[in-house]
């Protein structure tokens, strides 16, 4: 597009600079509509630089998407800025101002930027939030919603401002100009779920707090850790006061804490609340449903389901009054009735005994009863039925449970399908026994810590239990592997040793020992360890010096021996087998240049 000669008689025109003038101040809320032909009453024009000309006027439009009047802006010839400025706005105690206007730009090239600004004295400018640049294409029409935060005195102007090369646009169109006032930043929330220090507080637990005034969202902090951040550290709840947790650790002390917050910032000093979780539950456990509740500890999972659970003050599983009951349900998905922790470390099976009516109706759905270690990921067990083939009960069903049999255990009774294939399934007097030793095993690759992540054969392998006292020790294959098996549930830790020939230390592995030791390029995990050449427990330059002996032949060993590996800890858990890759390196080697034979 080529500009018209007549725009260019407009910027030979000379005309005085615009100046922000006395007017008086507005006061907030306050609107601008530009309903006359007439610049409004205190709006006014700056401009600077190169730009000699008032560009700004009243026209009889409506391209900003308003009706008319409206304010427009006129491309000119020049480098500078051009300001159309608000009348000081009277804004005592105001934290921000919330500015709405709807605008259209007519773009012609890059080179310009369009802008809100705002001042104390209508001389010095700062730039608000809202900008935007030429070049990209037309903007708008479209409805622009800001906050002014800058130079919040008694008075503030403010100002939409062109800068750049007031040539390369060829419109802004601006109208339905509004403020107001944003007074306050969010408050912190109070009335805390659970309440701070609350025992025994169940593992799946819904937090919740107060709504906080002017509060946009809220972070959330939670962690074993205080101030809280080592399970959720500042997540946005999406402006919820609630948040529900379902696999919280037994036994477990947690902090917590809500930061509400706005456009503006959030508030300082917000409290931090704490509860303890419940304790696992002691085998054997019972429960035969006393009470016409849920009983503490016991909990609800529903997928696309409808919560359905109740106590029902009934006997038709063949126990006595009262009897858990989920009924029929016009949906499809999981209805999961979860029990306590338990405690259930040590234990190799559990026998779970339970009394059942189940009303059969049509094929579509399955009974089943499940295990977890978490109450998140579960894992069917022996007892599963399939809607479709007859009633069961009243009966006794006795079953066991075999898997996730760790710290703690939770078991489920679990409908699963089409909740309109049966009339009700009633579930009465369980109990869970422990029985039979629990074992796990353990097993790994050792390789040496270089990049081909050599194999490592004929390494010793020392088994270790809580005490330290070698209980088994074993060779690595020819690929490096090792495991122990039929390990009782407990801790344990592993060592090694090697008697290979040594290699790999040089003038290399000193210099990176020295950059360790000044901290300029840390080591860490067995190459720390591989740096400790003196055996002292710190690396400094004697270690360096002691590679140097070595490889120059001075020296015929190390003090701490020729090879290193870190010695893990880990927990035996009952059926499931633990992989523990570990690494290793010659003594001295910590740029792991060697390739072991």
């Amino acid at each position: 597009m080529i500009k018209s000669f007549p725009r260019l008689l407009l910027f030979l025109l000379t005309i005085v600079n615009g100046s922000v003038s006395n007017a008086q101040t507005v006061t907030l809320p306050h609107s601008e509509h530009f309903n006359t032909a007439a610049m409004p009453a205190g709006w006014t024009q700056q401009h600077g630089g190169d730009v000699q000309v008032n560009n700004w006027s009243i026209v009889n439009q409506n391209q900003a998407g308003g009706t008319p009047y409206e304010a427009k802006a006129s491309w000119v010839v020049g480098t500078g800025y051009s300001r159309l400025v608000m009348p000081p706005v009277y804004n005592a105690d105001v934290q921000a101002i919330f500015l709405e206007f709807r605008h259209w730009m007519n773009d012609y090239s890059f080179g310009l930027t369009f802008k809100i600004q705002s001042s104390p004295d209508g001389i010095n400018w700062t730039d608000e939030s809202w900008s935007r640049q030429s070049g990209n294409g037309n903007l708008g029409p479209e409805l622009v919603s800001t906050v002014v935060s800058g130079n919040l005195q008694d008075t503030t102007y403010i100002a939409f401002t062109i800068e750049g090369n007031l040539y390369y646009f060829l419109a802004w169109h601006i109208d339905n100009v509004e403020i107001s006032p944003l007074i306050y930043l969010p408050t912190c929330s109070g009335g805390e779920s659970p309440l701070n220090g609350s025992q025994s507080v169940m593992t799946s637990v819904n937090l919740q707090w107060e709504t906080s005034p002017y509060a946009s969202d809220y972070y959330l902090y939670l962690g074993t850790d205080n101030p809280p951040t080592n399970i959720l550290n500042g997540v946005a709840t999406g402006g919820a006061t609630h948040f529900n947790l379902q696999s919280l650790t037994p036994q477990t002390q947690y902090y917590w804490k809500v930061i509400p917050f706005n456009l503006f910032g959030q508030p300082p000093g917000c409290a931090i609340w704490s509860f303890s979780t419940m304790p696992a539950q002691p085998l054997p456990f019972e429960e035969h449903f006393n009470a016409l509740s849920i009983p503490f500890g016991w909990f609800e999972q529903d997928s696309a389901v409808n919560p359905g659970w109740y106590i029902s003050p009934y006997d038709y599983a063949g126990g006595s009054p009262n009897e858990l009951e989920f009924d029929f349900q016009s949906s499809t998905g999981v209805a999961r009735f979860v029990s306590p922790p338990l405690q259930t470390n040590g234990q190799g099976i559990l026998y779970l005994s339970f009394n059942h009516n189940y009303w059969d109706d049509f094929p579509g759905l399955t009974l089943k009863v499940q295990s977890s270690a978490d109450a998140v990921h579960w894992t069917d067990e022996e007892f599963f039925y399939q809607s479709g083939s007859g009633d069961l009960g009243p009966e006794l069903v006795e079953t066991e449970i075999v898997y996730n049999l760790g710290l703690h255990t939770y078991v489920a009774f679990v409908l699963e399908g089409d909740l309109s294939a049966f009339f009700f399934w009633i579930i009465d007097d369980i109990v869970i026994t422990g029985g039979g030793q629990a074992y796990g095993s353990v097993e790994g690759i050792v390789t040496y810590d270089n990049v081909a992540q050599t194999p490592l054969a004929g390494v010793s392998v020392y088994l270790r239990d809580q005490g330290q006292a070698v209980i088994d020790t074993l060779i690595t294959d020819a690929a490096g592997h090792y495991a122990f098996n039929n390990l009782v549930t407990g801790s344990y830790s592993l060592s090694f040793g090697s008697m290979a020939d040594w290699g790999g230390g040089n003038s290399i592995d000193a210099l990176l020992i020295m950059r360790h030791f000044v901290g300029l390029s840390l080591l860490s995990g067995v190459r720390l360890k591989a740096a400790d050449t003196d055996g002292s427990q710190f690396i400094n330059a004697v270690d360096a010096l002691v590679v140097m002996r070595r490889f120059v032949g001075l020296l015929g060993g190390f003090v701490p021996g020729d090879w290193q590996f870190l010695s893990p800890s880990f927990q035996i858990i009952a059926n499931l087998t633990k992989n523990i890759p570990v690494k290793g390196l010659c003594t001295g080697d910590v740029d792991a240049s060697f390739t072991p034979q």
